[in-house]
Formats: C-alpha cells, sequence, structure tokens
C-alpha cells in the first residue's frame, strides 16, 4: 500500500497538465512556475480596486496554505513509512526533510504579506512589486525543494 501511494504522488508531482474537475489547469511541479510566473506580472497588480486585489491575496494564499500543509503532513506521512519499510528509510527520510523545509518556506512567504489573513492590507502588501519580486524566489526554492523529495522517493522505491 505504502509503495503505491508514493507511486502515485510521484505521478501527481511530474503530471504538469491536469484536465480533469473542471478547466485545464498547471499541477505538480509545473504549478511552482504558474505561481511565480503570475507573481512576476506587475500589470495585473497595478490597481487600487480592492477587490480585485484581495482576490488575488485570495488565490495566492490557497496556494501558499495548500503547499504548506500538503507538504507537513507528507512529511509525517513518509517518516510514518518508514516504520514499516525500513530498505526505504533514508531516502524518505531525506524526502521529509525537503517537504519540511517547503513547509518552512510557506511560512516566510506569508510572513512578506504580513500573515496569512484575507484583509485589504495583506492585499494591498501583496500588490507591492518588491513584496512579490521577493516571494518569487522563495517559489522556486519550494520548487527546488519539491523536486529533490520526488527524487528521494523515487529511489527510495528502487529499493
Amino acid at each position: 500500500m505504502y509503495r503505491k501511494a508514493l507511486k502515485w504522488a510521484l505521478q501527481v508531482t511530474r503530471t504538469p497538465i491536469v484536465r480533469a474537475y473542471g478547466p485545464e489547469r498547471h499541477n505538480g511541479l509545473a504549478a511552482y512556475t504558474a505561481w511565480a510566473d503570475h507573481l512576476s506580472r506587475d500589470e495585473e497588480f497595478d490597481t487600487e480596486d480592492i477587490a480585485v486585489l484581495r482576490e488575488r491575496l485570495m488565490v495566492h494564499g490557497d496556494a501558499v496554505g495548500t503547499v504548506a500543509e500538503g507538504r507537513w503532513y507528507a512529511a509525517h506521512f513518509l517518516k510514518q513509512i518508514v516504520e514499516h519499510e525500513s530498505a526505504m528509510s533514508e531516502d524518505l527520510l531525506a524526502a521529509a526533510a525537503c517537504y519540511e523545509t517547503e513547509h518552512d518556506l510557506m511560512w516566510q512567504i506569508w510572513g512578506l504579506v504580513g500573515g496569512f489573513e484575507f484583509s485589504d492590507e495583506h492585499a494591498q502588501k501583496l500588490a507591492e512589486p518588491a513584496v512579490r519580486h521577493q516571494i518569487v524566489p522563495i517559489i522556486f526554492q519550494a520548487q527546488d525543494k519539491d523536486t529533490a523529495a520526488a527524487d528521494h522517493i523515487e529511489r527510495a522505491l528502487e529499493k
């Protein structure tokens, strides 16, 4: 069962586009690039319409929260697998460490906009180009950690 779950996780991570459940959307590792690209479009945040800015913040905040929570629980799940699959322990613990770092990177992102609340102040903070330009490299750091975690999981499955 654990091996099947890990293979599925790799498939999800490495599938760049998903067409199920509505319109086509970026997925897995490719979603990080799409997220960073969107935040880099200054013209999409160049408005004083607070409703638009709050919408941008909610989409961004959902991405941050999804990554933070998902990677936190993934790290714990991998540690649980180690208890039953000792041959995989080194690689799975390395993957878990990557996911824990990724979780912490999301908290850094939240800190740059003032927290994880959906307030007008946070929306206006996200609209600042200097703030978003600090967030983008963190997103790519998270993508690198996610890539490394997938590589560790793949090596674990070879054992």
